[in-house]
């Protein structure tokens, strides 16, 4: 089965599509009501408010905050350097024309290496020097009606985000954190029965490659949801301690694949197994609930299963011990058996953790 595949992703499909459509939709209208009011206020092109709220649109209000102050910051960062360089260089020469580009470009830059934020700054310089040249058309009222046009553009599209099918960066954490808990359950299982067989290293591979960039989504809906939280659009929970707790679990799995690297010796595979198994079949099935209960707004269930399954693993090894079968064995396979048994107490702790983590987030 692919890593992908298996129940309720017919249902994921459907939410995404309807997430792009939602978002197809905020952008339709933040087009046209840009070019609308463009339009009404008579600004001289009002092609760059229509493309403005193109950008600006995002799939979340605070992704949408966050283009809205890059582009008109940009914007106007660029428009002051552009006239600046206009007025103090001559430039209707080709000679001259060229000296003005290096003095704005040069510089602007170097700013947009700094970030991708001020990457509009020089282009907003060069449309200054070069569309008003021969034009009769000063560079004061050029980079006026730029910064209009872009801000009318920016204002359009945060309404409509916030107005139209609005996007909140919170739901979209809640699906993220669901979509990367699902390979971590699965992974989970196919690394607990590499214990007795021969593991899919295929696939979990596959699912590990998931796993990482699943991560960096979340990481960078979290940034969007506490950007919409700092702007008092939501009450709703810090998500920093959500992803932290998420990142531990991928830790927790690492460490799970260490010891798991081999199958357990022939003298305590019949016992444990079954034990193993049960644990982690019962931290896979609580990771799911948690995403579906995340989703839907309701309390996260009981980690207790994982608590009971982890008990009877734990008498199991203690009655080894006992019994000095763990004597016989080599002081490796002891150290993996040990070492196993406090990963899983870890990632237990992580998935309890987790659930009071994702219940902050429902209240």
């Amino acid at each position: 089965m692919s890593p992908e595949a298996g129940p309720g992703v017919s249902a994921r499909w459907r939410s995404l599509l309807l997430g792009e459509w939602r978002l197809a939709a905020r952008i339709t209208v933040a087009c046209l009501g840009a070019y609308g009011v463009a339009e009404v206020a008579g600004l001289p092109q009002s092609f760059w408010a229509v493309l403005t709220a193109l950008l600006v649109t995002q799939s979340s209000v605070g992704g949408s905050i966050k283009a809205m102050s890059d582009r008109f910051v940009g914007t106007l960062l660029g428009g002051v350097w552009g006239v600046v360089v206009s007025l103090l260089i001559p430039h209707s020469s080709s000679t001259g024309m060229a000296l003005a580009l290096l003095l704005a470009v040069g510089p602007l830059s170097f700013v947009a290496a700094l970030g991708p934020a001020y990457r509009v700054t020089p282009v907003t310089a060069i449309i200054l020097l070069l569309g008003t040249s021969g034009t009769g058309v000063s560079a004061w009222m050029s980079a006026i009606d730029r910064v209009l046009e872009i801000g009318l553009g920016c204002v359009v599209a945060m309404a409509v985000s916030l107005v139209i099918l609005p996007g909140r960066a919170h739901r979209l954490l809640a699906t993220a954190a669901r979509d990367y808990l699902e390979p971590i359950a699965t992974q989970l299982g196919l690394l607990v029965a590499g214990l007795s067989g021969d593991p899919d290293a295929r696939t979990i591979q596959l699912l590990h490659q998931r796993i990482r960039t699943l991560l960096a989504k979340v990481e960078a809906v979290a940034v969007e949801a506490a950007r919409e939280r700092r702007s008092h659009l939501t009450g709703a929970a810090d998500p920093e301690p959500l992803v932290r707790t998420l990142r531990r679990l991928r830790h927790d799995l690492a460490l799970v694949a260490r010891s798991t690297s081999g199958r357990l010796p022939p003298s305590v595979a019949p016992r444990i197994s079954l034990p193993i198994t049960a644990v982690a079949e019962a931290m896979a099935a609580f990771m799911r609930a948690a995403g579906a209960a995340f989703i839907a707004g309701q309390p996260v269930p009981t980690s207790q299963p994982i608590r009971s399954a982890l008990a009877v693993y734990e008498t199991e090894m203690a009655a080894m011990r006992v019994d000095g079968t763990l004597r016989a064995l080599s002081d490796e396979a002891v150290g993996r058996l040990f070492a196993l048994a406090f990963v899983l107490e870890e990632l237990a702790g992580d998935l309890k953790d987790l659930g009071e983590r994702i219940d902050e987030h429902r209240g």
